[in-house]
């Protein structure tokens, strides 16, 4: 069976979310090139080591050693505001590129959905907070 690299986006999310976009990736991409693919687990168990001095760089490493095992992958094609924080799809997207894997570029919000609350969860805790402080008055 065929080998799948999902980029996804990793820092700040959970292990469930990030299985989750990698699940939703494997779906997009075996309808995409139409056979079922194994998804390369690539979420890091290790710990850090107290060495390194960029733990993104370390991350990002790791990551490039996975995508050598694929076949394909899927990358995101628009990082608007979140182009800072996940500079490593980014990297790793021109990785692929160079390197002639074929893949299939789909939307931020449809890998990881859970990264556009639209602020109901922010609005929610102002709206709270208000609600205490009121009571303290």
């Amino acid at each position: 069976m065929k080998k799948l690299f999902v980029s996804c986006p990793m820092n700040g999310r959970t292990k469930e979310q990030i299985l989750k976009s990698m699940k939703i990736g494997r779906a997009i991409a075996e309808s995409y090139f139409n056979e079922e693919l194994l998804v390369i687990n690539t979420w890091i168990e290790d710990e850090l080591p107290e060495y390194i001095k960029n733990e993104r760089l370390w991350y990002l490493a790791k990551s490039l050693e996975f995508l050598a095992e694929a076949d394909y992958s899927i990358t995101i094609g628009n990082y608007g505001r979140y182009i800072d924080r996940f500079k490593s799809c980014h990297i790793e997207e021109d990785i692929i590129s160079e390197m002639d894997i074929p893949h299939y570029e789909v939307d931020l919000r449809a890998i990881a959905p859970d990264l556009f609350n639209d602020g109901a969860e922010e609005k929610k805790r102002r709206y709270l907070g208000s609600l205490i402080k009121k009571g303290e008055e």
